[in-house]
This record gives C-alpha cells, sequence and structure tokens, in this order.
C-alpha cells in the first residue's frame, strides 16, 4: 500500500517490520521517534540517558549560581556581578527532569523439585471436539516428546486444536494414544479465558482463598509486583480486564513454584511492558515451558522448539 498508515498496536513483531516512526503517548506528551519498534525502544533510552545527564549538568550550574548570588548579592564589589546571574538565571531555559521509570511488574517463577531429563511423552494422540455421534477429529496421531528445560511454543490456525491440546496434555479432556508424565513434575497453567478465577471474588480474595496462610501485607506485596495495586485489589475478578485478570494468574503462579509451566495465550490482553516482563520471567524460567501464542515476538525470543499443527 502507497499511501500513509496509522496504527494503534501491541504487537511489536508487526510494528517491527511495517512501521518507519513510532509515535508513543507518555503522561500527556506525544513523542515522535524515527524508526521500527526496535529502534524506538533504543532511541527512548539514548534520550531518556541523554536527558537525565543534560538535566544533572544544569542542576549543578543553578546551583552554583545560585550559590554565587546568595553570597554575593550584597555586597557592594559583587553585587553588579551577582544580579547579572540573576538575570542569566531568568532567562535560561531549563531542561526538564526526566520523568521517573515507572514501575513495571517483576514476575519471577520458581520451583523446589527438580524435574527429571525427560519430562514428557506424547504418543498416537488425537485431538476431537464435540461428544457422541457429533464428536468430529481435528488432528490424528500427534507425538512428541518434551525434556527438562525445553520452551516449546505451539502454533497453527484458529480452531485447529492448540488449547484443546494443552487440555489433553493435562489429562482434562478425553483422548486416544498415550500422554505420560515421568514423576516429580509440577504443572502450573496459564489459561486464556481465566476461567480458574471465581468471578465472585475480589482480587485479594482470589488469592486469600488459594493461599489462606498469607497475611495482608504479603498478598498486598505479591500484587504489586505484577503492578496490580490500589483499588483494583477489591474489585471482583469478574469485572477487571483482561490484562488485570492475566497479572492475577501470573502472580497465582509464582506462588504454586510449577517445574513445567503450560501457558495459553500469555500475552494476549498486555499492555507493552507487560509483555516485556513476563519475557524476562520466561528466559530466566530454568523450567520447562510449553506454550500456544500467536505472538511472534514473543516466539521469536523464548521457544527453542516450535510444534505446528496443520491438517495438511
Amino acid at each position: 500500500y502507497k499511501g500513509a498508515i496509522l496504527i494503534v498496536s501491541h504487537d511489536r513483531y508487526f510494528l517491527d517490520k511495517l512501521c518507519t516512526s513510532i509515535c508513543e503517548i507518555e503522561r500527556g506528551f506525544l513523542t515522535r521517534y524515527k524508526g521500527n519498534y526496535s529502534a524506538f525502544v533504543r532511541l527512548k533510552e539514548e534520550a531518556v540517558t541523554r536527558q537525565a545527564k543534560e538535566y544533572e549538568l544544569q542542576q549543578k550550574e543553578i546551583a552554583k549560581m545560585e550559590d554565587y548570588v546568595a553570597r554575593n548579592l550584597v555586597r557592594a564589589s559583587t553585587s553588579k556581578s551577582a544580579k547579572s546571574r540573576i538575570k542569566a538565571l531568568d532567562k535560561m531555559e531549563r531542561i526538564d527532569k526526566p520523568f521517573s521509570e515507572e514501575k513495571h511488574a517483576k514476575i519471577r517463577f520458581t520451583y523446589a523439585i527438580e524435574p527429571p531429563i525427560d519430562v514428557l511423552s506424547v504418543k498416537g494422540v488425537d485431538i476431537s471436539v464435540g461428544t457422541g455421534e457429533e464428536r468430529k477429529t481435528l488432528l490424528d496421531e500427534i507425538n512428541f516428546n518434551v525434556r527438562r528445560g525445553d520452551k516449546v511454543g505451539i502454533i497453527g490456525d484458529n480452531g485447529i486444536g492448540k488449547s484443546t491440546l494443552l487440555k489433553i496434555i493435562q489429562e482434562k479432556l478425553e483422548h486416544k494414544g498415550l500422554v505420560r508424565w515421568n514423576s516429580n513434575i509440577k504443572i502450573s497453567y496459564f489459561e486464556q479465558e481465566s476461567t480458574n478465577l471465581n468471578k465472585a471474588l475480589t482480587v485479594m480474595e482470589e488469592l486469600h482463598h488459594r493461599y489462606p496462610s498469607m497475611s495482608e501485607l504479603e498478598v498486598r506485596s505479591l500484587l504489586a509486583q505484577v503492578r496490580l495495586t490500589g483499588e483494583n485489589v477489591f474489585k471482583e475478578t469478574g469485572v477487571i480486564s483482561g490484562g488485570e485478570r492475566a497479572k492475577l494468574c501470573f502472580a497465582i503462579m509464582m506462588q504454586e513454584h510449577g517445574n513445567v509451566l503450560i501457558l495459553d495465550e500469555p500475552t494476549n490482553h498486555l499492555d507493552l511492558a507487560s509483555k516485556e516482563a513476563i519475557e524476562t520471567a520466561l528466559e530466566e524460567y530454568t523450567g520447562t515451558v510449553i506454550f500456544v501464542s500467536h505472538d511472534r515476538y514473543l516466539l521469536s525470543k523464548i521457544a527453542d522448539r516450535i510444534i505446528e499443527l496443520r491438517t495438511d
């Protein structure tokens, strides 16, 4: 397309491939950066660093001039010089103090039980939906193995059965074939629709219900790590946004200490800062990760293996 395009998107891969400039709206100001998303990240960091240095140098110069004025204004011999510095201070174009970086989510997944080398074996499994005569097989004879430390991305067209496969390997749905987990495996599961949350409970109550031994301070601290703060923690999980529900689920997973993480579209509802936080957490996690995603940026950064589901 040869015309101009104005895009709002959280898809960083898409922004990288297509955009020639990025406009960021932050704290009531719009700033434009030349280049794609990766260039924006680099240029913004450079700009913030440069502004911070310039601000600091100017503040030192202002302090020096103000100190000179305070010491010399009342002296007859130096009063004229001090007044000239006052005029210079009045005319000086002040550099704005750099915005302090917003606190980002600090997500960290850990586990206590070391898993075996061979984690999962899937042999001859089918992906089928429906029941009785209406049961339909989407894919047949699926085979793969997962070892300790693998980070496996599952991709495929919509409706091909990716989310269903995640439930099948957890034995939540009927299937043929064999799903065999080794011993000492503890699974922590992130479900795309967050149906495991009780919509009638508040965010605080959800965590208290799961972990009654945690104090209110410990719960608030955990929620603060995923950037759930203020009045949001007293809202029912059924009315908070999809991104906030995702953050609550990450907080729960942090407490579960699973040595295998199974995630269904973990970045779907997240803002850019939260996406980067979950990526960092998954990069640093030393356990096994099996995840479904359409987020190509996440796939390229985290997955060391790709399983593609397709009918042909």
